[in-house]
């Protein structure tokens, strides 16, 4: 399934005009309660501007987890996508010499079919849910324009 069929077939997090909301059931619950079968509140989402991400190549992303409002202590239980085109986790980096630190690492997956005439760009998002070991919920929205290069010449 390709990116865009998949965003849109979720029907979560899909961005045509001015940005990403997580769609709510009759019920008024968010996707990110759904996800976790339970009503827990989620903290206001943060979005996240990944600028350009082309379809027929692989590319990823990386945030510090402060910038989502979590902090170093905070257990991170688990980590939900909302389209199987990324592949989130969380992982430690060096921040400074005596410093290690933990981020979202997001891996985008290439199109496997890109077909022969250019996509027209499509502005998407993904929403990745993490829950915290607090039962606390963030939710992050990663926005992109989803596109090919154009030709060199």
């Amino acid at each position: 399934m390709t990116r865009v069929a998949c965003l849109v077939a979720l029907g979560i997090a899909v961005s045509l005009q001015s940005g990403c909301e997580a769609n709510a059931d009759a019920s008024g619950s968010s996707i990110a309660e759904q996800l976790k079968g339970g009503l827990r509140k989620p903290s206001v989402p943060t979005v996240i501007d990944a600028g350009i991400i082309f379809a027929d190549e692989a590319s990823y992303l990386c945030v510090p987890l402060r910038r989502l409002g979590i902090a170093d202590s905070d257990e991170v239980l688990s980590v939900i996508t909302s389209c199987e085109c990324t592949d989130p986790s969380i992982v430690r980096f060096n921040e400074s010499r005596n410093k290690v630190s933990r981020a979202l690492y997001v891996k985008f997956a290439p199109e496997s079919a890109i077909p022969t005439v250019e996509p027209t760009p499509l502005n998407l998002g993904v929403v990745i849910t993490l829950e915290m070991s607090s039962g606390q919920i963030t939710s992050a929205t990663i926005q992109f324009l989803h596109t090919t290069q154009a030709s060199q010449r």
